[in-house]
């Protein structure tokens, strides 16, 4: 099921209010190594990057399960000039080949089960043209980010693009191994009643990603740690991890 914070037309509006822009679209804008590439947003949620890179000259679609998302991106300024497809990474299917695929956004933590992951992989691997890449993101478990994902330290105050103000925070609750459950509580407007979504997030190891997608048909192609593209090491706050076919 979709989270509230991805359905709730209230959420999904103040959504790019409370993800801006930031180090971790340019570092994927900055991926292509030639203009036009043949460029697939794999949960392009709002169509923030989709269109960023359809600015720039690539050849873009955008996938995304969460249909009022989709709505809003296609909304966008410049939205015409990508292809939108309501579907998962692991049901798409297309005739097109793709240079670069790209997950944001810690959306690869949204796969729970193995086989999640298995069939992700698999249509990449059915989608990437020659000498193509798949390009995401985790958090590194060793960070523990969810240790932050408490009301005191994690509450975010403002206004919405309408012009109400609007209060976030994040109640962790609980951790089970590699799987981690938080309630993300909205207030939007005053004295209105909170809205709240609740998510649960895998924690990915890089190794265990690496040997998930070898029967896939792809292979490890580079590790970062950081935006900066800063080596994966053990203090690292990000997994950043670009596959290729074998």
């Amino acid at each position: 099921m979709t989270d509230a914070h991805y359905s709730h037309p209230k959420l999904v509006a103040l959504y790019d209010t409370l993800n801006a822009w930031d180090d971790s679209r340019d570092f994927y804008l900055s991926l292509p190594r030639a203009a036009p590439e043949r460029v697939l947003d794999a949960g392009c949620g709002t169509g923030m990057l989709a269109t960023a890179f359809a600015a720039a000259g690539h050849r873009v679609a955008g996938i995304d399960p969460a249909a009022a998302m989709l709505a809003f991106a296609m909304r966008r300024e410049g939205s015409d000039r990508v292809d939108w497809h309501c579907a998962t990474l692991q049901a798409f299917r297309s005739e097109q080949r793709f240079d670069l695929i790209y997950m944001t956004g810690h959306a690869f933590q949204c796969l729970l089960r193995d086989e999640d992951v298995l069939a992700a992989f698999r249509s990449v691997a059915g989608l990437l043209a020659p000498a193509g890449r798949f390009v995401f993101d985790t958090r590194n478990p060793v960070a523990q980010a969810w240790r932050r994902w408490q009301p005191d330290v994690s509450r975010r105050t403002g206004r919405t693009p309408a012009g109400e103000t609007h209060e976030m925070f994040h109640r962790l609750l609980e951790v089970d191994g590699p799987f981690v459950t938080f309630e993300t509580s909205y207030r939007i407007g005053a004295g209105a009643p909170p809205l709240l979504s609740r998510s649960t997030l895998r924690f990915h190891e890089a190794a265990e990603i690496a040997e998930r997608a070898g029967p896939a048909g792809l292979c490890l192609g580079e590790l970062w740690g950081d935006w900066d593209r800063s080596a994966l090491s053990g203090d690292s706050p990000e997994i950043i991890v670009s596959l290729q076919a074998e």
